[in-house]
């Protein structure tokens, strides 16, 4: 008869049935669930400790600077472009750029450009044959 020299106890796998029943199958995989959620839960917490810490460097590094100037819509250039218009610009503007100073000087329609007949003419010079 051979006895362990190690006082501790058996592994925990050497402790598993061959065949467990149900409920300890539903048991091991509750286990495992639990486990898992506590590393994610761990995981997240530290990702959301981590960004606090950004998030206080950033405004520790931005409380130096001047405050942001406010941005006042300017008046419309031409007959075409409202006061809406130039608001709802603004705004989209300072929405993307929130951390940026900014102020809008001038809001320009594209000269209309004939973007068929440029794709017409490109489609006949490249079917001709180059000599």
């Amino acid at each position: 008869m051979m006895t362990s020299l190690c006082p501790c106890p058996a592994p925990v796998f050497a402790r598993l049935p061959d065949f467990p029943s149900l409920s300890q199958s539903i048991g091991f995989q509750l286990t495992g669930l639990i486990i898992v959620f506590i590393a994610l839960g761990s995981i997240w917490m530290l990702l959301e400790i981590i960004g606090r810490v950004f998030k206080k460097a950033a405004a520790a590094k931005h409380a130096g600077q001047p405050a942001r100037a406010t941005v006042t819509p300017m008046a419309p250039a031409d007959a075409g472009t409202s006061a809406a218009v130039v608001a709802v610009i603004t705004a989209s503007v300072h929405q993307m750029l929130p951390e940026q100073p900014l102020r809008v000087v001038n809001i320009s329609v594209p000269k209309h450009t004939a973007d068929w007949a440029l794709e017409g003419r490109r489609h006949i010079f490249s079917s001709h044959k180059v000599r």
